[in-house]
């Protein structure tokens, strides 16, 4: 046998097709993992958007002027109900009714990913009143 240096062509064809190979799958672990990153971002801020206009309405609800009509009106995405709890509190045996009203608001991203948030705001109380009596 001949003492050979260097590679035959079909040695460079299958080592090439070999790193080919390799390449596609890593490329595509790379463009699903910024899809994924880029998903998550936009949920993300999908979230804070949400959060903002809770917390808009949380401070509307110390106004106690606001018109939760026109605001439910202008905004479909916002939902007022006045509600009533029953709390029980350890040690002291009776059921107190706390009232005030949950706020939902529902946000749907460009990829038709819905979140909602939902919180209760106690009325506000007089100085002096007690709740439940």
């Amino acid at each position: 046998m001949k003492n050979r240096k260097g590679l035959t062509l079909i040695e460079v064809i299958v080592s090439m097709a070999i790193v080919g190979v390799i390449a596609v799958v890593i490329l595509s672990i790379f463009s699903s993992g910024t899809k994924n990153i880029a998903r998550a971002g936009h949920r993300t801020t999908n979230i804070y958007d949400a959060n903002r206009i809770i917390d808009e309405l949380i401070i509307k609800s110390e106004n106690p002027y606001t018109d939760w009509d026109a605001i439910e009106s202008e905004n479909e995405n916002i939902v007022v109900n006045n509600m009533e709890y029953n709390v029980i509190l350890p040690g002291i045996g009776e059921d107190i009714k706390v009232s005030g009203k949950l706020l939902k608001v529902t946000s749907t991203d460009e990829e038709n990913n819905t979140i909602i948030i939902e919180t209760f705001v106690p009325n506000k109380l007089e100085s002096g009143e007690v709740e439940g009596s």
